[in-house]
């Protein structure tokens, strides 16, 4: 028995935190003496990181003009100065669509992709990935998310990759190769399966790196293998990649 084509659709996707202000609300500051008196237009008194386990983020309340003053025998340099606004992130993959063409059943199919990111000035970047859906036709039939050699106890996760060999092992997966990787793809038939934001699961982190102005490259290995029970028909999803600028 074979399959009608399998097409996955990858779309790209660069997603940065933005901060939204409320325009009703102002704030200033007034220093005075019986010689002088001040006037600011802003808050100079905030700089601080904030985390948690899904983001990171720095603020800075400061001086709106931040410049350097010079004259004969001064030089002022005045407010925060934003390094970040001149550095670019680049992100590739090597092709927009993944076609797999016809299945024959417990004969798994392979394609590549090529990820490359540059950092620029930027302290690094972090890649994250997820499926909009897990693979399915327009009738409702899905093709399982891949949960590897399941029969000897090599189970894996969204977050932990484990060996996938077994032919009688069904689903979709992939393997992920490259020094900003995750460490569990120790070898290239280790796989995990996509996290699925229809299932409300969170993207997993793909790759990560601290180091500025370096251009890394990831290959991923995308594998899918059917059962001879598996309906017939045209299979597809969406693959999200999200690139992050270090801070």
């Amino acid at each position: 028995m074979k399959y009608k084509i399998l097409k996955l659709s990858i779309i790209l996707f660069f997603e940065f935190c933005t901060l939204s202000l409320h325009p009703r609300f102002a704030g200033a500051q007034d220093m005075s003496s019986s010689n002088y008196q001040i006037q600011q237009g802003s808050l100079n008194t905030s700089s601080q990181a904030q985390t948690s386990s899904g983001y990171r983020l720095v603020d800075l309340l400061g001086q709106t003009s931040a410049q350097i003053f010079t004259s004969k025998g001064y030089l002022i340099q005045s407010g925060f100065l934003n390094k970040a606004s001149s550095s670019i992130l680049r992100f590739s993959i090597s092709k927009g669509t993944v076609n797999f063409g016809t299945l024959t059943p417990e004969k798994p199919s392979t394609d590549n992709l090529l990820i490359t990111v540059s950092s620029g000035t930027f302290p690094g970047f972090q890649v994250y990935i997820a499926q909009n859906k897990p693979l399915s036709t327009e009738a409702g039939a899905q093709i399982p998310d891949a949960t590897c050699d399941v029969l000897t106890n090599k189970v894996c996760t969204t977050d932990k990759g484990n060996l996938w060999q077994d032919d009688s092992s069904y689903g979709f997966g992939y393997n992920l190769q490259g020094k900003s990787a995750p460490s569990d793809f120790k070898a290239n038939n280790i796989f995990r399966p996509f996290a699925t934001l229809s299932k409300k699961e969170k993207p997993t982190l793909i790759m990560d790196s601290a180091e500025k102005n370096i251009t890394d490259t990831a290959s991923m290995k995308l594998k899918i293998n059917v059962a001879r029970s598996q309906p017939v028909g045209i299979y597809q999803n969406i693959l999200v990649f999200s690139a992050l600028p270090g801070i």
